[in-house]
Formats: structure tokens, C-alpha cells, sequence
């Protein structure tokens, strides 16, 4: 990336009297595909460019490019686009000091052959075909990327920082029944996939005894990718500041009310070891932090960028996300809830009669305003006694997620990162299963 140029624009930008930022982002991808036991494709892909804002008269004006010889003309453009804005900031962040979270890099990302990324996908179809040669990888992605970014602006701040992100999603299937699967991870050795496969390979044979749902209320444990799923889809809209000001927020008015089970506290930790959403700064250069959402039942705060913050009079939380193409928009980092130290089998057997549900299709239509979500379980047991039993055919979870959190009862030791929620296995009591 060329700091030259980037200085050039700056400096011009300071003689015009214009505040002005620069944020440039790269991506080196690979991506692996597999259908039906057989790798289809590798791709490589390098992205990269910049995005600028600049602001005059408060108004902020945007451009980006992918062309770092066409900085100048774009630049222009940002200004020109400031009489259109409606976002409006008094200044830029000075220089403020950041904290670099740990284990977010992997000189493996970079390094790795195709070769050995098919030997990655050889082991997991050993894998699978020794538990049951019946078994099919019938999709499956690898995907390995690093990122490099730097901002930099005219009041003085400059930071750059790169993470790597490695990620697998699949779907094994077997006779009649599909199951669905992911990881991910900062670091390529933690990407678990051998003992993911065998454990969904387990999951897809048992699924072939199924048992239609009773429609009724009952306990749910929800596997982490189905937390996240819901609350991705509800809450989380719910402590965007952005959301908040313009009236679209459920939690409006209710910071320091019980909104949650008192067991429940969640963070939005942005400096997290290893946290596939963590660095050391934000979209906007602001430290990212660890933000209190929920502490035992009660509501803490909202997530805020530099522009909201401005609107409320509060700081930003380092919560600006975005790359170089668009300007930054408020998100979490890593939504952490808290787990405990009870095993995964402990808190099925805790259940005399409910449902753990694995995944879950129809999130996406859930009402992000008042929380309601109807999803149609895809994978999911019947528990009896303490002991899964039979899958699930058919069946419908209906519910609130306020009443979710209300009506969490436990959580296991297991924590999963998924979809930058971090997160144990939920058990959440009078949940209603529509048969």
C-alpha cells in the first residue's frame, strides 16, 4: 500500500482546509470447494483499495478506488460528494494509543500449497468414509484469507494491523439425512475439522431414526451456530446506536433494566486472543474495547461509531466496521456470552424432555425490530430422560428472543466462535416447538 501517495492527498487536503481520511484494506483469499467427496475447485483472489471521507462543513463527502494512481481524481470526488451527504461529523480522531490483541495472525495462511490443502480434505473424507463408507462430503469450502489495513487522517492518526481468518462450512449427508457443519479460526492448526467431521458423522447416521416433534412447550438446548443465528438476526440490530436514534430499537430507554436471566452477562470484546472479529483499532481508527452489553440480567449500553457518539455526546465504543468500499457502519466484534463449567452431556441429562436443535433454517425473516423469529428446525434430537433419542421430523421453533434470554437455565463448557458470536450451548426453558 503506498504511504507516498496516501501522505500526498493529506497534505494536500490540509491545504485546502479540508479534514480528510484515508483507510486502505487488502485481501489475499483462498478459497477450496468440494462436492460429492471431490475437490472442484481452488481459486486465488487479491483485493485491494481505498476508501476516503473527507469533511467540510461537518458534511462528510466519500470515494474509494482500487487504483492508487487515481487517488487525486477520487479525492476530488469525496469533496464534491459532501454537498450530497446527510452524515454529518466535526472532526476526525486524533492519534490515540491502541492495544494489540494476540493470536490473530498465521504466517501459515500465507504459505499453505494447494496440495496440502487437498491433503486437508483428503483426511476429512478418511475420516468420514471410516466411520461409514455411506457417508458423502456432498459440499464443503475452505477458505483462508488475510487482511492488511491501515488509516490514516489528517488530525495526526495513523495505525495499520493484519489479521488471518481461516473458515470451513459443510454439509455431509447420508441416505435421507444432511447435516451441516463449520469452523473458524485465526489460526490454520486450530481449524478443528477432524473432530468436527467425526461428530457430525455420528450426528447424520443417528438422524436416520426420526420421531415427529409434539407441539408444546418445552426445554431447548440451541448449539452455538443457532445462538448466533438469533441473536445476529435480533438483538444485536437492537444495540446498534444507529438503530436506537432513528427509532428502531427494542432496548430504547431500558439501560439498567433486567432483560436477561441473572445468570446471563455478554460482552462485545474487540480485543479478544484469537477473536475472528478482533483488532487493534476500528474502521475509524478508535481503540477497539471490551464493551459491557448485559452483567447479570441487566442492560448496560448500545455500540457506537464516531458519528452516533457525536449525536448522544458519548465516545465511540470502536465498533466502526466496513472496508475500503463503503464508509463505516456500527457492528459487534466478538459477542461474547458467558459459559459455565458444565459439560455438554451434563446439560443434556439435566433435560427430562425437550429438543437440542443443531441448525435451523428462516433466521434471516425474523423481526429484527420486536425479536420475534419462526425457524424450521433442519437438524435437531429429541431428548428423553436425560439422552438424545431420536431427530426431529419436521418442526418449528417459535419464539421471542427477550424471552430467550429470560429463560436461560444453563450453559455448557463448550464455546464456539460463530458468525462473531462467541458462544456455550444455551439451554432456555418454555420454548414453544410447533409440531
Amino acid at each position: 500500500m503506498d504511504d507516498y501517495n496516501i501522505d500526498k492527498i493529506l497534505s494536500a487536503a490540509k491545504k485546502l482546509n479540508v479534514e480528510a481520511e484515508i483507510f486502505s484494506n487488502s485481501q489475499d483469499s483462498t478459497t477450496l470447494t468440494v462436492e460429492n467427496d471431490k475437490v472442484t475447485s481452488i481459486s486465488k483472489k487479491i483485493i485491494s483499495g481505498y476508501g476516503m471521507r473527507v469533511i467540510v462543513g461537518q458534511k462528510i463527502g466519500y470515494a474509494y478506488t482500487t487504483d492508487v494512481s487515481q487517488l487525486n481524481k477520487y479525492f476530488d470526488y469525496a469533496i464534491k460528494n459532501a454537498a450530497y451527504a446527510n452524515q454529518e461529523l466535526l472532526s476526525f480522531p486524533e492519534q490515540i494509543s491502541v492495544s494489540k490483541p494476540k493470536n490473530l495472525f498465521d504466517k501459515n495462511v500465507l504459505d499453505i500449497e494447494d496440495d496440502a490443502l487437498i491433503d486437508m480434505v483428503q483426511e476429512m473424507l478418511n475420516t468420514i468414509k471410516n466411520y461409514n463408507k455411506e457417508i458423502y462430503l456432498t459440499n464443503n469450502s475452505i477458505g483462508l484469507v488475510s487482511y492488511l489495513s491501515k488509516i490514516q487522517n489528517t488530525a495526526g492518526l495513523k495505525h495499520s494491523g493484519k489479521k488471518t481468518v481461516c473458515s470451513t462450512d459443510f454439509e455431509i449427508s447420508f441416505k435421507d439425512s444432511v447435516f451441516y457443519g463449520s469452523s473458524e479460526s485465526t489460526k490454520l492448526k486450530s481449524l478443528d475439522t477432524i473432530d468436527l467431521v467425526k461428530d457430525i458423522s455420528s450426528k447424520v447416521v443417528l438422524a436416520q431414526n426420526k420421531k415427529q416433534v409434539v407441539s408444546k412447550l418445552q426445554t431447548v438446548i440451541l448449539h452455538p451456530s443457532v445462538v448466533s443465528d438469533i441473536l445476529n438476526n435480533t438483538f444485536i440490530s437492537a444495540i446498534n446506536a444507529e438503530n436506537l436514534q432513528s427509532g428502531r430499537s427494542y432496548l430504547e430507554g431500558k439501560i439498567g433494566q433486567m432483560i436477561a436471566s441473572e445468570s446471563v452477562s455478554i460482552i462485545d470484546d474487540g480485543l479478544m486472543s484469537g477473536g475472528i472479529g478482533s483488532y487493534a483499532f476500528d474502521r475509524e481508527g478508535m481503540p477497539r474495547q471490551k464493551t459491557k452489553i448485559i452483567e447479570k440480567g441487566v442492560f448496560k449500553g448500545f455500540l457506537y461509531d464516531c458519528i452516533r457518539g457525536q449525536k448522544d455526546n458519548v465516545k465511540s465504543t470502536g465498533n466502526a466496521v466496513g472496508d475500503f468500499t463503503v464508509q463505516p457502519s456500527i457492528n459487534t466484534t466478538n459477542f461474547c456470552i458467558n459459559s459455565s463449567n458444565k459439560s455438554l452431556d451434563k446439560l443434556i441429562a439435566s433435560v427430562d424432555s425437550g429438543i437440542i436443535i443443531y441448525s435451523v433454517m428462516g433466521s434471516h425473516m425474523s423481526n429484527s425490530v420486536t425479536g420475534d423469529f419462526s425457524l424450521t428446525l433442519l437438524n435437531a434430537f429429541i431428548i428423553e430422560k436425560g439422552v438424545i433419542r431420536k431427530a426431529t421430523k419436521g418442526g418449528m421453533y417459535v419464539g421471542n428472543v427477550y424471552d430467550v434470554l429470560k429463560k436461560i437455565v444453563g450453559t455448557s463448557d463448550v464455546i464456539k466462535q460463530v458468525d462473531g458470536v462467541v458462544t456455550p450451548y444455551i439451554s432456555v426453558k418454555d420454548q414453544k416447538i410447533v409440531g
